[in-house]
């Protein structure tokens, strides 16, 4: 009996062993949604209430190969949407370009790794502006996003959950907004940095 029951842990053990090494060399497909939605009312005693919806959306795609030191480098696109509503001033883009994100998986125990990654990303932006005038937006859109914190867990062969707790970003856009009498250029750059207000629940999947 104490054989069999060897024999069963050993080979246990050999199957978690060849499950969490089923890593390297496998294709890596990552996909990502963030959307945001924020819906403000204003009341002022001399003037009647008005409210204002500030949307944004982005979705994004990437595929690469895991090596054999288990990391990895995926490309891919992004595509974001943002939409501002407020009383006569309304604003919509679209942003769409490449993405890259760089990664490596550390195992802490079988099936668990500690797993950092970075993002980067280049965005052509377009889009319309109405507020006294119509003016129609070009522009770019780059950003880097850093998360030290992230960690994965293979429930699956082929399926991996992500979870990252906080998060560096460098946010960078260029808008230029005209049309046959008016131009205006604006530059917004953005720096955000936290371990405690970020969570993302994310999932890879291997093939």
């Amino acid at each position: 009996m104490k054989k069999i029951i060897l024999i069963s842990i050993f080979c246990w053990l050999s199957h978690l062993n060849l499950f969490s090494q089923s890593l390297i060399d496998k294709r890596i497909y990552s996909s990502n949604l963030s959307l945001s939605l924020n819906h403000d009312t204003y009341n002022y005693k001399f003037s009647s209430p008005y409210s204002a919806t500030n949307t944004n959306v982005s979705v994004s795609f990437l595929a690469g190969k895991i090596r054999k030191n288990n990391s990895y480098v995926a490309y891919g696109f992004v595509l974001g949407g943002h939409s501002l509503n407020q009383v006569t001033n309304f604003s919509q883009q679209i942003s769409l370009g490449p993405a890259i994100q760089v990664g490596k998986f550390i195992k802490i125990f079988d099936q668990f790794y500690f797993a950092p990654k970075s993002n980067f990303t280049l965005a052509g932006v377009i889009g319309k502006t109405e507020s006294s005038e119509i003016l129609n937006d070009k522009g770019i859109n780059t950003s880097i996003e850093i998360s030290p914190l992230s960690f994965v867990y293979q429930i699956k062969e082929k399926i991996m959950l992500n979870m990252s707790l906080g998060q560096f970003a460098l946010n960078y856009t260029y808008l230029n907004s005209r049309n046959d009498y008016f131009s205006q250029t604006s530059h917004n750059l953005n720096i955000n940095g936290n371990l405690s207000n970020y969570t993302s629940l994310g999932m890879f999947y291997l093939f």
